[in-house]
């Protein structure tokens, strides 16, 4: 009887689980579709209602254009946080093959109506990534070591989407020049006096068309999940040109805006300062060996080819002439005296150190100790009498 009596219970459970389960499949089956903003740039908004109310408003999405996606996992409307919803490409009939990788980000937002309408939740979607070119040059921009990339004109702002959604979110890009006879005042297509206030919409494509492409190299990738920002070095493939940019990730109501910018010219993230009489130097990223030359009472401005770094480090490498020892190391994140370079003239002593000025880290290579140390304790007596032989040899240098 007792088993009887587990068999019936079993039996009427699997009843009613079966009930469970249709009305699940009815709640999924309702679908409503809503639509992109338009050419004219109006938004569109639909009407949704839910059959229960039981455990809060729980919907999936998925996306018809350009590409039909798979539905995503379940988000509630009901949370007043900004929240993220991933659509992966649907790999079903016939697929450009641009897409088939794609990772679709969506922001969501749900909010309360205003006024009278506070009973009615206002669910607001949004590209998850925009980039905003506040350069005066296009941008073409792709995410890092895959094909397919997105020219984003000079003044304007488009969507991006990771079109290998199971990578890491890293994107590089690189400066499209200007056609020839635009005027002096442009250099390899960033004009170096006033700021383009064109508008036009951003151009896909999974190759660059213009032959002119070649001549800037891509920059260092970074990510652009995370709110912050930082600088970077764009570079031409010959390294014959180069100009920093400032990158600032900003985030509001589940979109990250990704706006690339000019640097200050006045605040440059590093500046590298050459205060010796005689001695050039070269400079760079450790392990990307695009070198840089200062010469004599000579001033270099710089940012990172690399922002997240090359094996997990970032530091300068630097090289004197004469110097023994060769290449030297130092991390910018130091501060004070760093170095001391004996030439292979032993009458030669050279110091490294940094100092701040303002939001720039300054490397400073010169005949004399930091100023601001009052004392060196490696300093011996001998040291000393260099010292003031130095200053006698630099009293009779003019540094203009």
């Amino acid at each position: 009887k007792k088993e009887e009596g587990r068999e019936e219970m079993f039996a009427n459970w699997s009843k009613d689980e079966s009930r469970h389960r249709a009305k699940r499949r009815d709640k999924r089956s309702q679908v409503l579709r809503a639509q992109s903003i338009d050419e004219n740039g109006y938004r569109s908004a639909e009407m949704l209602s839910v059959r229960s109310t039981g455990g809060g408003t729980r919907v999936s999405f998925r996306t018809n254009r350009p590409i039909r996606s798979h539905w995503s996992d379940y988000t509630s409307l009901d949370s007043a946080e900004s929240q993220i919803v991933s659509c992966y490409a649907s790999t079903e009939g016939k697929v450009d093959p641009f897409w088939v990788k794609t990772r679709f980000d969506i922001g969501l937002v749900s909010a309360s109506g205003p006024g009278k309408f506070v009973r009615t939740r206002m669910v607001t979607l949004t590209s998850r990534h925009v980039i905003v070119n506040n350069l005066n040059t296009d941008l073409e921009i792709r995410q890092h070591r895959y094909p397919g990339s997105v020219v984003v004109s000079a003044g304007a702002k488009a969507p991006f989407h990771l079109i290998y959604g199971t990578s890491k979110e890293l994107v590089t890009f690189r400066i499209l020049p200007t056609s020839k006879g635009d005027g002096d005042k442009k250099a390899g297509g960033i004009d170096l006096g006033e700021t383009s206030s064109v508008l036009s919409s951003a151009n896909l494509s999974s190759s660059s068309s213009s032959s002119q492409a070649e001549a800037w190299a891509w920059t260092g990738s970074f990510r652009i999940n995370e709110p912050g920002d930082f600088g970077l070095i764009a570079r031409a493939n010959d390294s014959s040109s180069s100009f920093l940019v400032r990158i600032e990730i900003r985030a509001s109501d589940g979109t990250l805006f990704v706006v690339i910018d000019r640097e200050h010219p006045k605040c440059p993230p590093f500046r590298i300062v050459n205060k010796t009489a005689f001695e050039r130097l070269r400079y760079c990223q450790k392990y990307v060996n695009k070198w840089t030359i200062v010469d004599s009472f000579s001033v270099s401005t710089y940012s990172w080819d690399q922002p997240l770094g090359v094996k997990g480090k970032t530091a300068i490498s630097l090289e004197v002439a004469g110097d023994y020892k060769g290449e030297r190391t130092y991390t910018m994140e130091e501060s004070g005296q760093l170095d001391r370079i004996v030439l292979r003239n032993p009458d030669r002593i050279l110091y490294v150190y940094t100092i701040a000025e303002g939001p720039t880290k300054v490397l400073v290579l010169s005949d004399l100790p930091n100023p601001e140390v009052v004392h060196d304790s490696r300093s011996s007596p001998e040291e000393q009498r260099k010292q003031e032989k130095q200053l006698r040899l630099l009293r009779q240098v003019d540094p203009l």
